[in-house]
């Protein structure tokens, strides 16, 4: 049987793409303790300023940040991957400048 949609909204929600990235908003507290337990032993200090999130065999969020460090300091996303339980750690998978 096959299944048929009239509509493309009808698998995503508004302005989102099947398999693309949330629209920014405001982290919560748990995506915050996420943030800060894989950001702690970094040399920058970072400070999340909204997130979007990315299903995959796991999630993806995407922090955009606020950092500072003793070289200067600027705005960037920092993409932090949360895989399945049992699957392993969260860990860091980008830092991008923007």
């Amino acid at each position: 049987m096959a299944l048929k949609f009239e509509n493309f909204s009808d698998l995503a929600g508004p302005g989102q793409l099947c398999g693309g990235y949330t629209g920014q908003r405001e982290p919560t507290a748990e995506e915050m303790d996420l943030f800060r337990a894989v950001t702690d032993s970094l040399d920058k200090t970072f400070t999340p300023l909204s997130v979007s999130t990315q299903v995959v065999a796991g999630i993806n969020y995407r922090f955009w940040c606020r950092y500072g460090s003793p070289d200067g300091s600027g705005h960037c996303f920092v993409t932090v991957y949360k895989p399945l339980p049992g699957r392993g750690e969260a860990r860091i998978t980008s830092i991008v400048e923007e």
